[in-house]
């Protein structure tokens, strides 16, 4: 066995990653170094799972078990799966809309530093989409995003104040 589980479980998602990104993929293999990985605790190797069930990528479509690597993974610090959940929960993709919980689980990525989350945080701020609408917050958030270099962002904050672009 090894002395450094946190190394093995990141070569495990790298090697996951391998898998399922060479041309052609193995989404099997990817979908077995992903399960290795997040059996240690590896955050990212279950946001890849999640997204692995939610689409059928290599294991049938399996929303309640993508639900669960969504959830493990969030707890685990991933920012990218707490934005791509609260997406599909704001667009209804893969589970029913839900603007609320779209917006509590871009606050989370956002907090996290995720300017996508950020950015659609200040949208649904400028919006009033699943809360209360709020330009002096969404122009916040826009500027957070922008700061990271977000491609609309900028261009979204100058509508709002109502600058010519």
């Amino acid at each position: 066995h090894s002395a450094h589980p946190t190394f093995d479980a990141e070569a495990q998602h790298l090697l996951g990653c391998v898998h399922h990104y060479k041309d052609p993929p193995d989404y099997k293999a990817a979908f077995d170094w992903f399960t290795k990985a997040a059996a240690r605790g590896h955050a990212a190797a279950m946001f890849n799972l999640a997204r692995m069930y939610e689409v059928g990528r290599g294991v049938p479509v399996d929303l309640a078990a993508a639900l669960r690597w969504y959830d493990q993974a969030i707890a685990g610090g991933d920012l990218d799966a707490s934005y791509n959940l609260g997406y599909a929960f704001f667009h209804g993709t893969s589970w029913a809309q839900d603007q609320k919980r779209a917006y509590g689980l871009f606050l989370k990525a956002g907090s996290g530093g995720h300017a996508s989350a950020q950015f659609s945080l200040g949208l649904m701020l400028y919006n009033g989409s699943g809360v209360q609408a709020n330009e002096v917050d969404a122009l916040r958030w826009l500027g957070l995003a922008a700061e990271q270099g977000h491609p609309k962002a900028r261009q979204a904050m100058d509508q709002i104040r109502g600058v010519a672009s």
